[in-house]
């Protein structure tokens, strides 16, 4: 746990969302949600935090939908960087599609 805002050593663990215990598991679950996709607050601006299969950019117009960047990530960059060489939109594995 970092000691305050300036503690720069503090330390960081990458884990798996889709373990048997991780959030997408617990996707329905409170805590750690307030709402669908919404991490609960705490002592910082209440309920603010989404997971990708909530979040939304706010000005992304009615084309992405809220949390399209879990399901479908190459069509949302194929939208907000259209100037760029063609993608392939077809996955070969995706675990929020599963």
């Amino acid at each position: 746990m970092p000691t305050g805002g300036k503690d720069r050593s503090a330390a960081y663990q990458l884990v798996d969302m889709f373990s048997s215990d991780g959030l997408w598991v617990r996707r329905s679950a409170n805590p750690p949600y307030a709402a669908w996709g919404t991490f609960a607050g705490d002592n910082g601006e209440d309920n603010a935090a989404h997971t990708p299969w909530a979040w939304d950019d706010g000005d992304d117009g009615s084309d992405l939908q809220d949390g399209s960047i879990a399901p479908d990530p190459a069509y949302l960059i194929s939208q907000y960087f259209a100037d760029t060489a063609p993608l392939s939109l077809t996955y070969t594995r995706n675990a929020y599609r599963s």
